[in-house]
């Protein structure tokens, strides 16, 4: 396999039916594949090998014409056609419906500086802009790590939770920017993906989690800057005069790059905070369209059983009772291009995985700070503590406290959203096998193979250590609690005592 690989040759992957002659569990098999070869089964469509006569010409044919396609390798997953438009549903007919993302999103994603496929050479060229902000920014916060002095300055937590939010969050919007643009999702809206009904469904959707996203942004950038421009140079207060000292005097206690940095971090906090989050919005919002697309297309695979469920949709066709004709060459037809789908699936699973797992590491990081700070208890800190005095002499730095309580990726609202995002899925998976169980056969022969087939091919969303599934929601919900943990911090250091 590896010397086809290395030849560029075409793979032909064939899946047995027949549980009396070995039918496997693909899940098993990539799972034990070796790991340079695991991204066969994701390139590779599998074709359903049917030992019958009548079934067999089919899968030969298939067969042939995988064989009969120049070669290519398994690493190419770059699409042209997404460099230079918008992404589209190839069979909707309908302008309106064609459209994947509604013009609402799509504004609200060049307001931030993400760059959607088909967007023009200014929003790219903002886009790099805004990235290259981003990381100007992040680099200044590391350095407030070696110079914890002035009234910007609450503790080393604070900063760790506001240095940690610049990587997850450029990586996100990077990798989500490539990933629109490959070819697996041109193959699964050009192929896989015929529901006008539900595009114009998730167009409403997109539109209101758009509206949510702006409120939040505005609203989280408001109270961002008001907890944290007080503290820098760039507003002329009385808790910036530590800072102009700092500038204009270079002996003493001060440092004078510290001024010089808390000017320059001031001006950039003012247009990086509402790009940061807004980049953080946009990404999770296109994470959520992805799974939407994903289940769009394994629903549309219903339509392979009968003409009716394709004109009318499968969640009608299943709220009627009446039985359908379907024959055996339909289930075939389903299974060939529900089994495409599903790898599809997967595939984009697996792209997407990667934001999970920086996210999660980054989270127990700070749930084994959270448990410390639980076993100091709540008990008030004396007056003569340090971060006790700052809080009371500066204003502002009790609304940062507040503002990672509600704001942050890590103890916030939007961290609730990233960690539970994959367990959406289960919402889906159970309204697949509700559909499934509703539809009936004039042969009763064929339903029960055909559910198993659907159950076979599991939909939760499992990629390595992040296993998405039911039983598993509350050890995920449980990390994402180190919020209430992190309180008891807060609760130590927010008191009414007079400082000593």
């Amino acid at each position: 396999m590896r010397t086809a690989l290395r030849a560029h040759k075409n793979i032909v992957l064939l899946g047995e039916t027949d549980e009396q002659n070995g039918k496997p569990v693909i899940d098993q098999l990539i799972a034990r594949c070796p790991e340079d070869l695991k991204p066969i089964f994701n390139e590779c469509v599998i074709i359903p090998y049917f030992a019958d006569k009548d079934f067999m010409a089919v899968t030969f044919d298939k067969m042939a014409r995988v064989l009969a396609e120049e070669s290519h390798t398994v690493q190419d997953t770059t699409s042209s056609r997404n460099k230079g438009h918008e992404l589209r549903y190839a069979q909707h007919d309908a302008e309106a419906d064609s459209v994947v993302f509604p013009r609402m999103f799509v504004l609200y994603a060049a307001a931030v500086g993400m760059g959607l496929p088909g967007s023009k050479r200014p929003i790219r060229r903002y886009s790099t802009v805004v990235k290259w902000l981003l990381v100007l920014a992040f680099l200044l916060d590391i350095l407030r790590f070696f110079l914890p002095e002035g009234p910007a300055f609450l503790d080393h937590l604070a900063v760790a939770q506001l240095v940690a939010m610049y990587p997850l969050v450029l990586f996100m919007g990077t990798q989500l920017q490539k990933l629109l643009r490959m070819s697996i999702i041109d193959e699964i809206l050009e192929n896989y993906i015929n529901a006008p009904s539900d595009a114009q469904r998730l167009h409403k959707r997109v539109r209101r989690l758009t509206a949510v996203a702006a409120g939040l942004t505005v609203l989280l950038t408001i109270w961002g800057w008001i907890a944290y421009l007080p503290g820098s140079q760039f507003f002329f207060i009385p808790e910036s005069q530590y800072y102009f000292d700092a500038v204009l005097h270079s002996g003493g206690d001060h440092v004078p790059v510290l001024g010089v940095m808390s000017f320059i971090h001031g001006v950039l906090w003012i247009f990086t905070l509402p790009l940061l989050l807004g980049w953080f919005c946009t990404s999770l919002i296109i994470m959520f369209v992805l799974q939407e697309l994903c289940f769009m297309a394994l629903a549309t695979c219903y339509g392979e059983l009968h003409p009716e469920i394709g004109h009318r949709g499968i969640e009608t066709v299943a709220a009627t009772p009446a039985a359908m004709n379907v024959k055996e060459t339909d289930i075939f037809h389903f299974e060939e291009k529900y089994r495409g789908s599903w790898i599809l699936y997967r595939k984009i699973q697996w792209r997407v995985a990667p934001h999970y797992y920086l996210f999660w590491t980054f989270q127990v990081g700070f749930l084994v700070w959270s448990l410390w700070s639980l076993g100091q208890g709540v008990d008030a800190l004396p007056a003569s503590d340090e971060r006790v005095q700052r809080l009371q002499n500066h204003w502002n730095l009790v609304l940062r406290l507040a503002w990672f309580f509600g704001g942050s990726p890590w103890f916030g609202l939007p961290g609730w959203a990233m960690g539970l995002m994959p367990f959406t899925a289960v919402l889906y998976v159970w309204r697949m096998r509700t559909l499934t169980q509703r539809l009936f056969f004039t042969a009763p022969d064929l339903r029960v193979p055909f559910q198993n087939f659907v159950a076979d091919l599991e939909l939760f969303y499992q990629v390595l250590l992040i296993q998405a599934t039911p039983q598993l929601f509350l050890v995920f919900a449980t990390i994402l609690l180190d919020y209430l943990f992190s309180e008891a911090g807060g609760a130590q250091i927010c008191t009414d005592q007079e400082p000593a």
